[in-house]
């Protein structure tokens, strides 16, 4: 049952399925929790075409880049801080 709900809020959005799933189960509707559906599917609504529009695109890539350059920083800076297995600056070996 929880799938199936899943799958219906992602193809119709959040009110169509609590509307269909609640006369499923024959609960009476709120009118408020449909008003809080349609509340959340706008907010998904808005952001899905915030996400799709190349200006946000744009400016996720700086995000992402200016990240990086972050890290690469703090790498030669402190040197590698972690190595799977062991600690970076102990060596049994030698």
């Amino acid at each position: 049952m929880a799938v199936a709900d899943a799958v219906m809020e992602f193809n119709r959005g959040l009110a169509a399925s609590v509307s269909q799933i609640q006369k499923h189960v024959n609960l009476r509707q709120g009118d408020i929790t449909l008003k809080l559906a349609r509340r959340k599917d706008k907010r998904r609504y808005r952001k899905s075409t915030c996400a799709a529009k190349a200006s946000y695109q744009r400016y996720q890539r700086k995000v992402l880049l200016a990240k990086m350059c972050l890290k690469e920083k703090y790498k030669k800076t402190e040197g590698v801080s972690y190595v799977p297995g062991g600690i970076a600056s102990w060596n049994p070996v030698s």
